[in-house]
């Protein structure tokens, strides 16, 4: 499990964005953050997580995202 938090660099006193993680992964294993942009969906369309199908809702947002370095490719 992790948790990810974000503060923009409009919202704090010195004006420097700050990120902050936490992982239950290996200690040195590499990650990188991608930006998954905003998206509109059509009724009626369906997103597939890690162990079931979901109905989609018809707006997402743009959201930073981790995601592990898989060097093995």
């Amino acid at each position: 499990m992790c948790d990810t938090v974000i503060v923009t660099a409009e919202l704090t006193n010195d004006g420097v964005p700050l990120l902050g993680k936490n992982s239950d992964r290996e200690p040195n294993e590499a990650q990188y953050v991608v930006r998954v942009p905003a998206a509109e969906h059509p009724p009626g369309a369906r997103v597939q997580c890690t162990h079931l199908e979901i109905p989609q809702v018809e707006h997402t947002y743009a959201v930073p995202v981790a995601a592990v370095l898989d060097v093995g490719s």
